[in-house]
């Protein structure tokens, strides 16, 4: 079972770069599929149900087709908030972009 293991810099991250409401972590997400390589992103908005459909949650789905992340990458990149992996690699994994995301 992995742990979250934050680095020292999450202060920082934390107190200028935390995501502020629902727009930013769209624009996030949007922000992540192009460092991931990915040619387009789809992003579908369902808006919460009627009354008669019983108040149905609204949802918003992001997909995209980018390199996406192996095991090495969720356990020492993702658990690990405010690593410095995009600032020391500033193109995407294919070296084609420049990082949208640091």
């Amino acid at each position: 079972m992995a742990k979250l293991r934050p680095r020292a810099r999450i202060v920082r991250t934390i107190g200028d770069q935390l995501i502020s409401g629902p727009e930013a972590a769209l624009i996030e997400l949007v922000k992540n599929a192009y460092d991931a390589d990915s040619p387009s992103v789809s992003i579908r908005i369902t808006p919460p149900g009627s009354l008669q459909e019983g108040r149905k949650p609204g949802e918003i789905r992001v997909a995209d087709t980018g390199h996406g992340m192996s095991a090495n990458d969720i356990t020492a990149k993702w658990f690990e908030p405010a690593t410095t992996d995009k600032l020391e690699r500033g193109t995407s994994p294919s070296g084609r972009r420049r990082r949208a995301s640091i």
